[in-house]
């Protein structure tokens, strides 16, 4: 593998998590997984599996949220390594950043609308789904506004 050096991500990241956890877990993971016959992809939908299981063992197993946490902790893990991995086999592409958009939409609804079911469950208060489904909006919206990179989309118009 000769793409072991180009496995900073290109902009920078501001997170705290992402700069001191996840970012250099992912690359002593990635040194590693390269060497597997799998492609970016296959670890971005493997990310993608365990947000699903993140929202199902928090709607199902309430008593066993540390078992989506854990799922949620593989998910936000596997995140970083497709993009590792990508750079490293020089396959990074169109299709597999809207492949990780796409899943990065269907996990942040899994979070919020789970949590927001969660506390609803746990109070009967039906402004917890309300509020989680407007978290969901205003993401949405951001997301719409801001895009990928974090520049605002109306700046071109």
């Amino acid at each position: 593998m000769t793409g072991f050096n180009s496995i900073q991500r290109p902009e920078n990241v501001k997170l705290w998590a992402s700069i001191y956890f996840y970012r250099p877990l992912s690359q002593f993971l990635s040194r590693y997984l390269a060497y597997l016959p799998f492609g970016p992809n296959f670890y971005t939908y493997l990310s993608g599996m365990f947000a699903i299981v993140f929202f199902i063992v928090i709607i199902k197993f309430p008593s066993h949220f540390y078992l989506g946490v854990i799922a949620l902790f593989f998910y936000l893990l596997l995140d970083f390594i497709d993009g590792d991995i990508a750079r490293i086999k020089k396959k990074t592409s169109i299709e597999g950043v809207y492949l990780d958009l796409m899943i990065s939409f269907i996990a942040n609804f899994a979070f919020f609308l789970g949590l927001g079911i969660v506390a609803f469950n746990m109070t009967n208060e039906i402004v917890y789904l309300y509020f989680s489904i407007l978290n969901l909006f205003l993401y949405l919206v951001y997301k719409l506004l801001v895009g990928y990179h974090g520049r605002l989309l109306l700046e071109n118009i």
